[in-house]
């Protein structure tokens, strides 16, 4: 058996074994006392209680508040470099509450508040030339947000932003433009929703 030499003086190894010995079954915050492993267990199993109470309260609350939506979506297509219209062209799949007009492509928030806006959807170009490229645009406004430049593969944009809007004449739209002679742009998959949060 080894020999060890201890660096410890005697009060040190007893007040620890004192920890040990007198381990509560409640932690409190700041005690150098050791804790029970069922007293660590009953504590997080009230927390754990406590925060889904809160979780299922603010749900309740926020499906209860009469949030307003509308949520849009775009049929998959294609853009070229002669095409004129270059926007995402979405359209209003769900909108009980007026929140929103569209006119091609072009999304007109119709009155002031905050909103939640969330755009997300696949890009592809593959022409073979990585001189040759689009850039994909969010914009709110003239405004870019969010630019994603699709060259040579797949391109996933994703957007959320909270927004404050001051006026009924805000627009959010997704652009795209053309960088000398690329292939075509495919899009697929565009959604979109709008949250009216206050």
């Amino acid at each position: 058996m080894a020999t060890f030499t201890l660096t410890n003086s005697a009060g040190d190894i007893d007040s620890a074994l004192q920890k040990v010995v007198s381990a509560t079954t409640t932690p409190t915050d700041g005690s150098p006392l050791m804790v029970t492993s069922g007293g660590v267990k009953a504590y997080v199993d009230t927390q754990d209680a406590a925060l889904e109470t809160q979780i299922l309260a603010n749900t309740t609350a926020i499906a209860s508040s009469g949030l307003k939506a509308a949520t849009l979506s775009a049929a998959s297509g294609y853009k070229y470099w002669y095409d004129t219209n270059l926007y995402i062209p979405f359209t209003e799949q769900n909108d009980p509450d007026n929140l929103i007009s569209v006119t091609s492509g072009v999304i007109t928030l119709q009155s002031a508040g905050t909103y939640l806006i969330s755009i997300e959807g696949l890009l592809q170009e593959s022409d073979g030339d990585p001189a040759d490229y689009w850039n994909v645009q969010v914009k709110k406004g003239s405004s870019v947000q969010k630019n994603v430049k699709v060259d040579e593969g797949t391109i996933e944009l994703s957007y959320v932003q909270v927004s404050f809007v001051a006026n009924t004449t805000t627009t959010f739209s997704v652009t795209v433009f053309k960088n000398s002679d690329p292939g075509r742009l495919t899009y697929s998959g565009f959604k979109m929703s709008v949250v009216k949060l206050a």
